[in-house]
């Protein structure tokens, strides 16, 4: 299911979908595999995703991260962007999947995951930490 946060004052709103994990990575892993598999060609087996990464909602965002610009403008969106995180847990790399229509959204989203946000890493079959990908939701709506 999906959790959310809203701002003491009202001002922001920020709900962050579940995340994908490895998953994704799994799925296109597991694809290239037949394709070389069809082709006659073999492969190291890469690596997969026994647990899930996770990330600790609380605090990442407050009413203060509503861009001055959006608030001027009366904008709010959803902005869905891809983060590569890493092994240590660290998302970087931020790409907006789906823009909110609203550029200061857009950015704040990628600024606050990328600084803030702190994953517990996926791990592979071994239990090791591993590089996964997440797809993220972020909503911000404005509240009179």
């Amino acid at each position: 299911g999906e959790e959310g946060w809203k701002g003491g004052s009202g001002l922001g709103y920020a709900r962050i979908a579940r995340f994908v994990g490895g998953v994704a990575y799994d799925r296109a892993s597991s694809c290239l595999g037949r394709l070389a598999t069809v082709h006659g060609r073999r492969r190291a087996a890469a690596p997969r995703a026994d647990r899930e990464m996770t990330v600790n909602k609380e605090g990442l965002f407050s009413s203060n991260d509503y861009p001055s610009a959006a608030l001027k403008n009366d904008a709010s969106g959803k902005t869905v962007l891809r983060l590569m995180v890493d092994e240590a847990g660290k998302p970087s790399d931020c790409t907006i999947l789906k823009p909110s229509g609203d550029r200061s959204l857009d950015a704040r989203s990628c600024a606050i995951m990328t600084r803030r946000a702190q994953f517990e890493p996926a791990l592979d079959i071994a239990g090791k930490p591993m590089r996964s990908v997440s797809v993220t939701t972020i909503n911000w709506l404005l509240f009179n």
